[in-house]
């Protein structure tokens, strides 16, 4: 799929055909649709080709004039799939001229923000500042989806509190996993942003570098809130597979002690059912002693476990 825009009052107009200063938006490209663009744009077909790949690293990458940035991008599964809740994919922008092109593999909410007219200022038109725009962006949908995980990650333990099930300890390494990719791509998305701020590979006007020094700032905040979400999920996990051990420990003493105790009334029925010479037996009321002599001995014993608290 491919679509154009232009700006128009701060937001994204969608046109027929490629015109001058506009955004080309692509996801999941054609064939023949990636040969368009580079015939067009005269954009190296690595540059399109590249960011298909979903595992595709962060990096920045000159050529002929036309520069490609490759980001890391956070998209969220589907919550029925079981799966990991969230991970990252390769977003590519290129710079050609006055045109930006994004292309990925699968769409993401990073450019479908832009595309819906979400965003307060959008300026296809200016490339480089609407490239410090979808990067300021990554950040913020980072932060985002951090609190997302933040939520999935409270209800979680609350489910926790009620019952240890294997459904919520491996929604929660599920989460773990999430943050990993997470906290891989901010810091390759990092290394991108200080590159643009340090090197002039981008024309910046002093205004377009406070905001990309601001989307600098989102995306740190971004990896600290990962870090910090990571290591309360690691001591959390901990935390409840002592909980979980501790809990098979009490049970198992449970059931220790009330094997214990009804142990008794079988020593005294094994005993009393000996074909031999016994006490009581020409006693019409034996049975109704040896079953109160039962209870007694057992409830002694009880009171003796939950005395020491064992029971």
């Amino acid at each position: 799929m491919m679509q154009c825009f232009i700006g128009e009052a701060g937001k994204p107009q969608i046109v027929d055909s490629v015109t001058r200063k506009c955004w080309i938006h692509m996801v999941d490209p054609s064939e023949d649709e990636i040969q368009y663009i580079v015939r067009e744009l005269g954009v190296p077909l690595d540059f399109l080709t590249d960011p298909l790949d979903v595992d595709e690293r962060s990096r920045i990458e000159q050529e002929d004039g036309v520069l490609l940035l490759v980001l890391r991008v956070p998209v969220r599964h589907d919550e029925t799939s079981g799966g990991v809740p969230f991970a990252t994919v390769a977003q590519g922008v290129i710079v050609a001229g006055d045109h930006v092109v994004t292309v990925s593999k699968v769409e993401n909410e990073l450019t479908r923000h832009f595309v819906d007219g979400l965003a307060k200022q959008c300026t296809p038109e200016r490339p480089g500042r609407f490239v410090i725009q979808l990067l300021q962006r990554n950040a913020l949908q980072f932060l985002a989806d951090l609190r997302e995980i933040n939520r999935l990650t409270n209800l979680i333990e609350q489910e926790l509190h009620k019952s240890s099930r294997n459904e919520e300890l491996i929604g929660l390494v599920n989460i773990e996993k999430s943050l990993v990719y997470f906290i891989t791509s901010l810091q390759s998305n990092n290394l991108i942003m200080k590159t643009l701020l340090r090197r002039k590979i981008i024309a910046l006007d002093e205004d377009e570098r406070d905001l990309l020094e601001d989307a600098l700032i989102e995306n740190k905040q971004a990896i600290s809130m990962t870090k910090i979400y990571t290591d309360i999920l690691s001591g959390l996990m901990d935390a409840f597979a002592s909980i979980v051990s501790n809990n098979l420990n009490v049970t198992m003493k449970f059931l220790t002690c009330f094997t214990i105790i009804l142990m008794i009334p079988n020593i005294l029925a094994g005993l009393f059912g000996m074909n031999v010479k016994l006490p009581l037996q020409d006693e019409p009321q034996a049975f109704v002693y040896i079953v109160l002599a039962s209870l007694a001995f057992a409830f002694a014993l009880s009171a003796v476990f939950v005395k020491k608290r064992w029971f």
